[in-house]
């Protein structure tokens, strides 16, 4: 036969929430650390590849990419900050429009338009676009948990 423990006071129950948000937060500094890589990854490729070095449709397709990836790690820190979770489903639409760049932006560089090192390079930023998206809905969808829900 287990005890019966009383239920927790209330000072109990705020130290209890408290320890539980300091755990969450703990639990995003991966995709934090990782998100930092990238984008010092995409700024490091930046110095070396000139604009001109670019088809016009690839440029745009890189401006596009850096404007979501933007957008979406400003929506994730805002719905970590209000625990709002329905960003995490908006996040989810959003990092689908992320990996249809991605994909647009690899085809373009196969076409043969820009030079290898060039293409290279220009695929290894679509990778790290692609993982800042991706980054950016893992810490919206711990906002489900945090904000008490277990769905989606």
């Amino acid at each position: 036969m287990s005890p019966v423990l009383p239920p927790p006071r209330p000072d109990e129950r705020v130290a209890v929430q408290r320890c539980a948000c300091r755990t969450d937060n703990l639990r995003i500094l991966p995709d934090l650390e990782r998100s930092h890589h990238s984008v010092v990854e995409i700024a490091s490729r930046a110095n070396r590849i000139l604009s001109q070095d670019l088809s016009p449709r690839a440029r745009g397709l890189v401006d596009r990419m850096g404007n979501l990836a933007s957008g979406m790690w400003r929506q994730a820190a805002d719905s970590w900050y209000r625990r709002d979770r329905s960003a995490a489903f908006t996040l989810a639409a959003r990092d689908q429009e992320m990996d249809e760049l991605r994909s647009s932006l690899i085809s373009e560089l196969a076409s043969g338009q820009m030079t290898l090192p060039v293409a290279m390079e220009m695929t290894l930023v679509a990778r790290f676009y692609q993982r800042l998206a991706d980054h950016a809905v893992n810490i919206a969808h711990r906002v489900i948990y945090l904000a008490g829900s277990a769905t989606g």
